[in-house]
């Protein structure tokens, strides 16, 4: 999913752009992890860029490199981060109400060397529900600290104004169910261990009725008991206009423990001479 740049936007990075990587700009939903807009297929992480960022909680254990790197596989790492090191970093930057502004574009590392200023931002917009929407915005190349603080902020304007996140799954809510072999029940409920949230063009409404969005549960085959709910046992994607929005992994309702020597014998038996599917359909 890609927007066009408006012509503030464009004069923005102009402006900050540098002979070190022009262009070099990324947008990423870090509610829905969806990378929104690429520009420039590399970076350049400098040594004090690469510093800063090992500081940061998630990245320490496989430490980032300077040199050049692919933008998206660099976006896409951020993107593992987990939630709660996110709320960590973004409560730190802002303890107390009078840093609260702060908050709203907080700078996960920035570094200027000889050849440029480069940085990483994340932008809280408060809604009006008391919920939030959380941005990051990946901008390389600018010639001063101030036109990257500058052209971070207006990219993440854009971002806010233009796009919005909607929930299509809350947590623990049934997506399908699937057969299972070898225990006491023959099948269990799937569900989600999060809510599904996607990024959309604020001028579009989603509709679970709409052909153009759709969900696709791929599941574990065969699922053999014992089975717990903490173990992924298929995946959830969400598309919309033909394409994958979010994949997350989904888990059985409740834990199914081990059937008595009657149903293994059974299910091994089944499940040595009948295809799978067939195998399925008898639960």
């Amino acid at each position: 999913m890609r927007f066009s740049t408006s012509p503030l936007l464009s004069a923005v990075m102009l402006c900050a752009a540098s002979q070190s990587a022009v262009g070099a700009m990324a947008l990423m939903d870090l509610d829905s992890r969806q990378i929104l807009q690429l520009e420039g297929n590399l970076l350049f992480i400098t040594e004090p860029l690469a510093e800063q960022l090992n500081g940061f909680p998630g990245m320490a254990d496989k430490p980032v490199k300077a040199g050049e790197t692919a933008t998206e596989a660099f976006v896409a790492r951020l993107a593992a981060i987990s939630d709660e090191q996110w709320k960590a970093f973004l409560s730190k930057t802002a303890a107390d109400d009078e840093q609260e502004a702060a908050r709203r574009l907080a700078p996960v590392a920035a570094a200027c060397t000889d050849i440029g200023c480069d940085g990483i931002y994340v932008s809280v917009n408060p809604l009006g529900n008391g919920e939030t929407h959380r941005l990051l915005a990946v901008v390389f190349g600018s010639d001063t600290r101030e036109t990257l603080d500058r052209a971070a902020g207006v990219f993440l304007r854009e971002g806010h104004l233009r796009y919005k996140t909607a929930t299509v799954i809350r947590n623990g809510e049934t997506v399908g169910r699937t057969p299972v072999f070898k225990g006491e029940a023959q099948d269990v409920t799937l569900v989600t261990h999060e809510n599904v949230v996607v990024t959309i063009a604020k001028t579009m409404t989603l509709s679970k009725d709409s052909e153009a969005f759709k969900m696709h549960l791929t599941r574990q085959q065969p699922v053999i008991a014992p089975v717990d709910a903490e173990t992924p046992l298929g995946t959830l994607s969400i598309w919309l206009n033909g394409k994958c929005l979010r994949s997350v992994p989904v888990y059985a309702k409740e834990p199914v423990k081990e059937g008595s020597l009657w149903q293994r014998v059974r299910d091994t038996i089944i499940l040595t001479t009948t295809d799978i599917n067939e195998a399925e359909k008898s639960r």
